[in-house]
């Protein structure tokens, strides 16, 4: 995403990477706390072929994700120009600096659900030793992130490269819940 931001306007990577600092705050925080206690009980319930378990786990936790991660993706979304404006707008720090920084934080704010969800999806692979397919999915990401970063980065400049990301992790989640949910089907 620098990179492609590189190419840009002066100042696109400093905007996209103030932008991105803001939601990665939440998305660390809830990420590592959730793989870390979630990834024993599905090696548990895997290794006792426990799909009902597994199976209930899974909704639940996408469930409580879910309800958790939209409001504040709401919140992050509206009031980003607010947040911006209180958290760096001072110095040589402008108006303008706020509005294109806060265009970003909101557009990267979109990807939180699918982010944190797909965490706990991807625990789940690496618990039912699936690895083969994070790396297929990695790739294939790669791939989608650089077209859409180019796509979107003509339609709305630096901030395009934000809603790329975003769109990224919930083509993501949705390939991981379609992969997951195809092999519990088969077991």
């Amino acid at each position: 995403d620098q990179s492609m931001a590189a190419m840009l306007a002066p100042g696109s990577v400093a905007a996209l990477s103030y932008g991105y600092k803001l939601t990665a705050l939440p998305l660390s925080l809830v990420a590592i706390g959730l793989g870390t206690a979630v990834t024993p009980y599905f090696s548990k319930m895997i290794a006792r072929e426990d799909w009902r378990g597994v199976r209930h786990t899974l909704k639940h936790y996408l469930k409580l994700i879910f309800i958790t991660t939209i409001p504040l993706t709401i919140i992050l979304f509206i009031c980003s120009v607010p947040i911006v404006r209180i958290l760096l707008q001072r110095g040589s720090f402008t108006a303008d600096d706020t509005s294109l920084v806060a265009q970003i934080q909101a557009l990267y704010a979109l990807q939180i659900p699918f982010y944190v969800g797909n965490i706990l999806v991807a625990r789940m692979i690496t618990s039912m030793r699936m690895n083969y397919l994070i790396t297929w999915i990695c790739a294939l990401n790669l791939i989608v992130n650089t077209l859409c970063n180019i796509l979107f980065m003509k339609w709305i400049g630096i901030a395009g490269i934000a809603l790329s990301t975003s769109l990224v992790y919930v083509i993501c989640f949705a390939v991981n819940m379609t992969f997951i949910t195809q092999r519990m089907n088969r077991i």
